[in-house]
C-alpha cells in the first residue's frame, strides 16, 4: 500500500536575500494510496473540496470529500481508522455535488463536529445543505437539518477547475457561536449578479445572513460580492477579531478579477483596507505568519504570480513580489489550491501549493527559511498520484503523531486522482514536534458585559513564542452547551479539525460576550503545525444582567462578594436586595448615570428588584 518517496533539495533561492540563508531540511513522504472512492480515474472528483475533520470524536480526524464536473458530482465520508486505512461510511447519507465546497463546524455547540456543503445537483441545481451530527447517541450519524440549510442563499462554485476555500467557519463576533463566511455563487442571481460574500451569523444555532455591515464599499455597506475564488479569516492587528481576505470574479458593475482585505472592527461591522491585492478567480489568497512575529501575512497567488505582504504590524504591509521571487515565479495560472504549516518542525511556516503549471508539476513544498524566503522542493510526480490539480490541498496530522502530513485530490496525468503523504522523519535530523507549554496565569474577569479571558504566553521547543496561537472553549455548567473557538477535544487537546490553516488567536486576550449562566473557561496554546497543549481551565459562576430598554440600561452584577447596581438611564431607579426567604437586604434609589454598591453580604442567592428589571445573583 506504501511507497517511499524522498524529496530532493531544490537549491535557488529568493533573488531578493541578502545573504546565503541556511536551507531547511526537507521531509520524506510515505506514501499511501489508499483506494479512495475505489481509485476510479474515470469518476471526475475534482473541483471540490478534501477536509479533515474527527466527526466520531475518537482522535484521528476523519476525511469528507466533495466535488465533480458537469453533472457529475460525488461525495464520500471515510471515518479514519488510525491505521493508515479508511473506512467509507453513510454511503447514501450525502447529495452528490459538484462545483462543491464544504466545511466542518460545530454550529449547535453540541461538542460535535456538524457539516455544511454546497454545490450543484445532477440537474444543475444549486444548493446548500446542513449536516447536522447526531452524535453518539445516533452513533454519529449526519442528517441534514433542512431547515438550516434553508437559511443559506450561497450555493456554490461556477467553473469546472475551480479551486479554493469558499466556506470558513469562525466566530467573527466571538458571542460564542461559530458563524460562516461565504464566498460563491447564488442559488439564484439578484439583479443579475450571480456572486455573493457574505457572513451567516450564527444566532442560537441557526443563520441570518448579515447585510449592510462594511464600510468603504458602495456596495450598499455589503461585501463586494465575489465568486470562483476564495475567502479566509485570520487576524492582521491582533485584536481576536477575524479579518477576512477574498479573492475572485465580480459581476456588478462590470466584470473582473478583484480581491480585497476586510478589517473586522470588533462591533460586527468590517471596514474595507486600502490595500492593493491582485484579483483573478480559481486561485487562492491566505493568512500566514510567514516570519513567526504573531502577525498574519498575506500570500497570494494569480496571474502566474506569487506575492508575499509582510505584515508591519501597523494595518500596512511590505509587498515582496513574484518578479524578485525567484523561487516563486510563475508557479501557476489556475486552479491553485495553497496552505500553509510546519512541515520540518523548524518553527516557520513553510508552502504546500497544487495548480495547472508544468513548473509545479502539478505540486510542490516550499520550505521556509526563516528569513522570508523559501527553498523549492523537487517536483512530486503528479502521474503516479502524488499531487493533483483542480481539487484542494491540506497539511494535516493524519496519523496523529504530531507530525504535518499531506493531501491532495484532483486532476493529473489523464486522470482523477487523490493521494495523502505521511511525514516520515526517519533518516532526517527533524524533531519530532513536541506540544507548547500549558499557558500560566489564566484570567478570567467579567465587566461591561464581556468576560474577559487573559494569559502568560506559552514556550515550545520548536515554534517561536511569538508565533505560537491559542485556542479557547467555554463550557455552560447549566446546559451543558459547549463553545470552542476552534473545534477540539477538550480532555486532550486534540484539534477536531485541520489541512486548511486552522482559524485560531494569535493574542493572549479575548473578549467574549456570553449569556448569563455558569461557566467552564479553559486556554491552550498551538503550535505551527497545529499540535496544542493541554487546556488549563478555570470555573467560573456568573451573576445575572438585564437589559431595560435600547435607550439605556440598568444592570446588577456582583464584583468582590458585593451587588452593583449600574444605572444607564437618563432618570433615577429605585431598587430593592432581597434574600430568597423574601427578607429586604438594601434598598434605594441609584442616580442616572451611577452606580450603587451593596456590600457586607454573606455568601448566597439574592434578588435584585429595580426599573423593569428583576436579576438573581449569586454572591460566594
Amino acid at each position: 500500500m506504501k511507497k517511499r518517496y524522498f524529496v530532493l533539495v531544490g537549491l535557488a533561492l529568493f533573488a531578493t536575500s541578502m545573504c546565503w540563508a541556511i536551507e531547511p531540511e526537507q521531509a520524506n513522504w510515505d506514501i499511501n494510496t489508499y483506494p479512495f472512492w475505489g481509485s476510479d480515474q474515470s469518476l471526475a472528483v475534482q473541483s471540490g473540496r478534501m477536509i479533515w475533520g474527527d466527526f466520531n470524536n475518537d482522535g484521528f480526524k476523519d476525511v469528507f470529500c466533495v466535488g465533480g464536473v458537469g453533472n457529475n458530482g460525488y461525495a464520500f465520508l471515510y471515518k479514519n481508522n488510525g491505521d493508515g486505512t479508511f473506512t467509507r461510511v453513510q454511503e447514501d447519507a450525502f447529495t452528490p455535488l459538484s462545483d462543491a465546497s464544504a466545511e466542518f463546524i460545530d454550529y449547535n455547540n453540541d461538542g460535535n463536529l456538524d457539516l455544511v456543503v454546497i454545490g450543484k445537483k445532477s440537474d444543475g441545481t444549486k444548493t446548500a445543505i446542513v449536516y447536522e451530527n447526531q452524535g453518539a447517541a445516533g452513533d454519529y450519524a449526519f442528517v441534514e437539518n433542512e431547515d438550516r440549510s434553508a437559511e443559506l442563499v450561497a450555493a456554490a462554485t461556477d467553473k469546472d477547475g475551480d479551486v479554493g476555500r469558499k466556506i470558513q467557519a469562525v466566530d467573527y463576533d466571538l458571542d460564542g457561536w461559530t458563524d460562516l463566511v461565504i464566498s460563491a455563487s447564488r442559488q439564484s442571481p439578484v439583479n443579475g449578479d450571480w456572486a455573493i460574500t457574505r457572513i451567516f451569523k450564527n444566532v442560537n444555532g441557526h443563520f441570518e445572513m448579515q447585510t449592510g455591515n462594511v464600510t468603504g464599499t458602495e456596495d450598499d455597506g455589503n461585501f463586494y460580492e465575489l465568486r470562483a475564488g476564495s475567502i479566509h479569516v485570520g487576524d492582521v492587528n491582533n485584536d481576536g477579531y477575524a479579518d477576512i481576505v477574498n479573492v475572485g470574479y465580480r459581476d456588478i458593475p462590470s466584470g473582473g478579477y478583484f480581491a480585497y482585505l476586510y478589517i473586522n472592527n470588533g462591533d460586527g461591522t468590517f471596514t474595507k483596507s486600502d490595500l492593493a491585492l491582485t484579483g483573478n478567480e480559481q486561485v487562492e489568497t491566505i493568512f500566514a505568519d510567514i516570519n513567526s512575529d504573531g502577525y498574519a501575512d498575506i500570500i497570494e497567488i494569480a496571474s502566474g504570480q506569487c506575492n508575499l505582504y509582510i505584515n508591519n504590524k501597523d494595518l500596512t504591509f511590505t509587498k515582496i513580489s513574484s518578479t524578485d521571487n525567484t523561487n516563486l515565479q510563475n508557479l501557476t495560472t489556475s486552479s491553485v489550491s495553497v496552505t500553509a504549516g510546519d512541515i520540518n518542525n523548524d518553527g516557520f511556516l513553510d508552502l504546500f501549493i497544487t495548480g495547472a503549471s508544468n513548473s509545479i508539476a502539478p505540486g510542490r513544498m516550499f520550505y521556509n527559511n526563516g528569513d522570508t524566503t523559501f527553498t523549492m522542493s523537487a517536483a512530486f510526480n503528479g502521474g503516479n498520484g502524488e499531487m493533483a490539480r483542480s481539487g484542494s490541498n491540506n497539511l494535516v496530522d493524519i496519523n496523529g503523531d504530531g507530525n504535518l502530513d499531506y493531501s491532495c485530490f484532483g486532476y493529473a496525468g489523464g486522470g482523477y486522482r487523490h493521494a495523502i503523504g505521511i511525514n516520515n522523519l526517519e533518516g532526517t535530523s527533524i524533531p519530532t514536534n513536541a506540544a507548547p507549554s500549558v499557558p500560566d496565569n489564566f484570567n478570567v474577569n467579567y465587566s461591561d458585559g464581556k468576560f474577559t479571558l487573559t494569559w502568560d504566553k506559552s514556550t515550545d521547543a520548536e515554534t517561536p513564542q511569538s508565533a505560537l496561537r491559542y485556542n479557547i472553549y467555554v463550557k455552560n455548567k447549566d446546559t451543558n452547551a459547549i463553545y470552542a473557538y476552534a473545534p477540539v477535544d477538550t480532555e486532550t487537546g486534540v484539534l477536531k479539525i485541520g489541512g486548511a490553516i486552522v482559524p485560531l488567536l494569535t493574542t493572549n486576550s479575548i473578549e467574549l460576550s456570553l449569556e448569563n449562566g455558569n461557566y467552564m473557561f479553559g486556554v491552550q496554546a498551538v503550535d505551527q503545525a497545529d499540535l496544542a497543549s493541554i487546556f488549563t481551565t478555570i470555573d467560573y459562576k456568573m451573576t445575572g444582567i438585564s437589559v431595560v430598554n435600547a435607550q439605556g440600561a440598568v444592570r446588577a452584577f456582583v464584583s468582590d462578594k458585593a451587588i452593583v447596581i449600574e444605572n444607564t438611564l437618563s432618570t433615577a431607579a429605585p431598587y430593592s436586595v432581597v434574600t430568597l426567604s423574601g427578607q429586604i437586604i438594601a434598598a434605594g434609589v441609584c442616580p442616572a448615570g451611577t452606580q450603587q454598591t451593596v456590600s457586607g453580604l454573606v455568601q448566597g442567592v439574592y434578588i435584585v428588584k429595580t426599573t423593569g428589571t428583576v436579576a438573581k445573583l449569586l454572591v460566594f
